[in-house]
Order: structure tokens, then C-alpha cells, then sequence
């Protein structure tokens, strides 16, 4: 019963390591139809980390599996060995982080994203982190990481089965420090994965941007005397009215 028990925890975190591959195919898929810059698109990688800790777990899990087909006295002996040692290990209080860290399978992995000129299917840059790059790059990677993960989370898949659920995601003065070509890109990722989106930001210059993407403004007004505030819904067709000439 033991050596089930360890197989099924072994086939639980190749399940959840495989999963995680297949989620990240999944992103790309939506990747794809959007440009990172003129002629390139962004496809997000998942590598197997080059860490001891997590390096030895692995190791020491898979000899808990091997040789159990032997059936002798003595192979049963040596396993028997080498899962009280891992059980007493993941056990030891004394050991909290470094089970969290290995049993996590979102540790195993190291996570970047690459730069694909799409005409050739060549990689043009590959990004770890924002080392290196402007404000607005930082900005525009951050906001792929950002919509990538949220995506993730909600198991998001362009035209799947449940595209026309609800996935409500709030921003606050998300493109206060982005460039109108950094902001457009943001606005289409959330666009493309199904994302309702609630931008709270000034009425100001930098929220011209958003007007094609937005159905409905609530303008908050604050009265000076009773210090009240009050909301003012208008959607964005009927604002084009008001302030259409004529």
C-alpha cells in the first residue's frame, strides 16, 4: 500500500509538471495572433529548472519506484529503505521549506519568454526578466506576464467551450506610465483572452487610448460642499453623441 501511495504521488506531480506545459501551448495559442512588433509575436517557454533541492527530490522519488517489479526479499528490503527515508523527510517539520519548495511543481520550471519573427519562425530575443530593456519594454513585458497569468488562472482558451464565461479583472492607472503603443498591446491581450476589464484611471490624456476598447464610463464626481461623491454611468455611444458636432 505504501509503494502505491508513492506512485500515486509521483504520477500527481508529473500530472500537475505535464498540465503546466500544456496550459502554457495553450497561452501561445493566443499568442500567436498578436504582433509583439512589426513581424514578431511573443511565445512563452517552460524549462526544466537546474535546481539541486528540486534535482535530487525528483531523483530520490523515481528510486522509490525503481525495481519494485523484482519481487526478491531483498529489493523489497532496499525500497522499503529508500521510502522511509523520503516519508521521514517530507515529515520533519525542520524540513517545511524545502518541502514546499520541491512538492510545488510550479518550482520546477523556469519560465521566460521569447521573441519569434514570424514570417521565418526564428527567435529574435529571449527574455528572463526586465534586465536590460526600456521603461515602456518593461512595462509592455509585464503586461504579457500579467495577462499570461491571469489567463492561466482562469484556464482561459480562445474559442474553447467556455470563451463567453464571465472573467472579471480590475486594473488601477494600469498604462499611467506606458507608451500608446504599450497600452494598445495590453488592452488587445486582454482582449484576446475574454477578459472584462475595469480600468480605474484619471480622464485624462492617457485614457484616450482605451476609447475603442471601452462599452460604458463611470465618472465619479465628488460635490465640495456635502463632500459626497456620486457615479455617472454614460456608454461610450452615447458619449460619441454628445460630443459629435452638430
Amino acid at each position: 500500500k505504501v509503494l502505491h501511495e508513492i506512485g500515486l504521488l509521483n504520477s500527481s506531480l508529473e500530472n500537475d509538471r505535464q498540465e503546466i506545459r500544456d496550459k502554457i501551448e495553450q497561452l501561445n495559442g493566443a499568442l500567436r495572433l498578436l504582433e509583439w512588433k512589426a513581424g514578431t509575436t511573443m511565445r512563452l517557454e517552460a524549462t526544466d529548472i537546474a535546481d539541486r533541492e528540486i534535482h535530487d527530490f525528483r531523483r530520490e522519488l523515481a528510486s522509490c519506484l525503481s525495481g519494485t517489479l523484482e519481487g526478491t526479499p531483498e529489493a523489497n528490503e532496499a525500497t522499503f529503505v529508500r521510502i522511509e527515508k523520503l516519508v521521514s523527510k517530507l515529515r520533519d517539520p525542520a524540513n517545511e521549506r524545502w518541502r514546499g519548495k520541491v512538492v510545488d511543481v510550479r518550482n520546477w520550471f523556469n519560465f521566460a519568454a521569447r521573441e519569434i519573427v514570424t514570417s521565418t519562425g526564428q527567435s529574435r530575443s529571449y527574455y528572463e526578466g526586465g534586465t536590460g530593456q526600456s521603461g515602456g519594454e518593461k512595462g509592455k513585458l509585464a503586461f504579457l506576464v500579467l495577462v499570461a497569468a491571469i489567463a492561466y488562472q482562469y484556464d482561459l482558451e480562445p474559442d474553447g467551450e467556455n470563451w463567453n464565461r464571465f472573467h472579471f479583472v480590475m486594473v488601477d492607472e494600469m498604462f499611467s506610465r506606458s507608451d500608446d503603443a504599450h497600452a494598445e498591446y495590453a488592452l488587445d491581450l486582454f482582449q484576446r483572452f475574454g477578459l472584462q476589464l475595469l480600468i480605474v484611471a484619471p480622464l485624462d490624456a492617457k485614457a484616450r487610448v482605451t476609447e475603442p476598447y471601452v462599452g460604458t464610463y463611470v465618472h465619479v464626481v465628488k460635490n465640495k460642499d456635502t463632500h459626497r461623491s456620486a457615479l455617472i454611468t454614460i456608454t461610450a455611444e452615447e458619449l460619441q453623441d454628445a460630443v459629435a458636432p452638430g
